[in-house]
């Protein structure tokens, strides 16, 4: 069976996601989230989009909890945090969207 990671970077839903369906289609889908800190100290986010996002990243969770699935949430650069969960999961591809 196919393993693919499927990046959350700003559609966080699980409805009307191409690239989540693209990944269930081939086979299991590790759903990812990483926190970037270019993203956390950037001028423009301010505490309430922060805690938007958190918001949106618990509704996130709990709609794949219902599916079987948990969100795997990273902090880092994700040049360097996407090569290690691709090695950790042994995923064979990512999607990003």
């Amino acid at each position: 069976m196919n393993r693919t990671i499927v990046w959350f970077r700003r559609d966080l839903r699980i409805f009307d996601h191409a690239p989540l369906y693209r990944a269930a289609q081939r086979g299991e889908v590790v759903p990812v989230f990483i926190f970037d800190s270019a993203l956390l100290h950037h001028p423009e986010t301010g505490s309430a989009r922060v805690a938007f996002m958190l918001e949106c990243l618990r509704s996130l969770d709990q709609d794949l909890q219902e599916r079987g699935g948990r969100l795997i949430l990273r902090t880092g650069n994700p040049v360097e945090v996407l090569p290690q969960l691709l090695r950790e999961t042994a995923a064979e591809g990512i999607y990003a969207y």
